[in-house]
């Protein structure tokens, strides 16, 4: 081999993944799986039905939603209805079928209005007979001409001034404490206005979907395809949450990427449009030759060089002939492969060391180029490191 040039069917190892993946179809969440209709392997077209719905479950369980969605509905009609602070105490005649959070407020509210009248009524009673014996005992004072008995009098409209002052203060405090009450029963009428209100949009938005899936009672194939996938749900049972229960592997020609991570010392020997050459490696299946071309040299987070790399329409053919590819694209994960590489000359060398470098980041050029000069020296391509013949084909 010629010191010119630098490499003769270099390895690297990669890894290659189909870029079609299957398609996961999924089962809404509290629906009632009647059949399925497909099984893995089989083979199904666009709009097939792969599985179906029990319609008489959901039915019955729409019929029940609609029912307790009324009663949600004469919950918050009530709530929004019943008496606030300040009202009387008469109240419309509640209905037979009211629900009993409503009778409850209804009746809390009534029997508040009653107590308070009650209590406030005999308070008042009591302030008017102590101010009636105060405005006696005033005039009393103011008629009496015996200065004996007028300390007596003092002292007994003090005392009914200090008793009609507390009746009135203890009548206040009643209010203050009915007002409280009235307050804390609105508060819970609002709690659950908001939590009927809840409940109602949360059944009213499965009822819309109960009904739709009604109207379509069944699971339709998004792609023409194969299932390479099934997951059995339980039959009778309503599902508690989102089930997948396929993986369909749509029906179109596969295509694959191949990810080389290359070492600094080695980027010059990669460039955009190149062809190099594939094997499969650690499956059964070898496929050997399979030819790439590189679209693309970055970085990956490592700050390592990335080459990429799709299979050319003839490589892939016959990659999807073989019984490897099946499993490439069954699996949805990417799987070891050799790449070879042909050898390039040192002037070559050097250019695309160059251009990758200046495309790819600001790392200095000379450090590249000598730890590539470095690895070349250990296997004999150049006689000496650094030298401006080394980079120049010898004639």
């Amino acid at each position: 081999m010629s010191q010119s040039s630098v490499s003769s069917s270099r390895l690297f190892g990669g890894k290659m993944a189909s870029q079609i993946q299957p398609v996961q179809i999924h089962v809404p969440a509290d629906v009632v799986v009647e059949d399925l209709l497909v099984t893995n392997g089989e083979t199904v077209r666009h709009g097939q039905t792969l599985l179906t719905f029990d319609v008489a479950a959901m039915t019955s369980e729409l019929a029940e939603l609609k029912e307790l969605s009324l009663a949600d509905q004469q919950t918050l009609r009530c709530s929004i209805d019943a008496p606030v602070e300040g009202e009387k105490p008469a109240l419309p005649t509640p209905a037979a079928n009211e629900p009993r959070d409503c009778q409850d407020i209804r009746q809390e509210h009534q029997n508040l209005i009653a107590l308070f009248a009650a209590e406030n009524s005999k308070s008042q009673k009591e302030i008017d007979l102590v101010a009636t014996y105060l405005t006696e005992a005033t005039a009393a004072h103011r008629r009496n001409r015996d200065v004996a008995q007028t300390h007596a009098m003092l002292d007994r409209i003090l005392a009914l001034s200090l008793t009609k002052a507390s009746l009135e203060n203890a009548r206040d405090l009643a209010e203050v404490n009915h007002r409280r009450a009235l307050n804390d029963l609105a508060a819970r009428r609002s709690e659950l206005t908001a939590s009927v209100q809840k409940a109602l949009r949360e059944r009213h938005k499965r009822i819309a979907n109960l009904e739709a899936l009604i109207d379509t009672p069944r699971v339709l194939a998004p792609y023409s395809g194969k299932i390479v996938r099934v997951r059995r749900p339980p039959k009778g049972n309503a599902l508690p949450t989102k089930v997948e229960v396929f993986s369909l592997l749509p029906q179109q020609e596969a295509g694959y990427a191949v990810a080389i991570p290359v070492k600094d010392s080695d980027i010059a020997l990669f460039q955009v449009g190149d062809r190099i050459s594939v094997e499969t490696i650690g499956l059964p299946a070898l496929v050997n030759d399979l030819q790439a071309e590189i679209q693309g040299i970055s970085r990956d987070n490592q700050g390592r060089f990335l080459v990429r790399a799709n299979l050319t329409i003839a490589a892939t053919q016959t990659l999807a002939a073989s019984p490897y590819s099946r499993q490439i694209v069954a699996n949805s994960s990417a799987v070891n492969v050799r790449v070879h590489k042909v050898s390039v000359t040192a002037r070559e060398f050097f250019w695309k060391t160059l251009a990758n470098v200046l495309v790819l980041d600001n790392t200095p050029i000379v450090t590249i180029l000598m730890a590539q000069a470095r690895a070349m020296r250990s296997e004999g391509v150049f006689p000496a490191l650094m030298k401006a013949s080394a980079f120049e084909p010898r004639q």
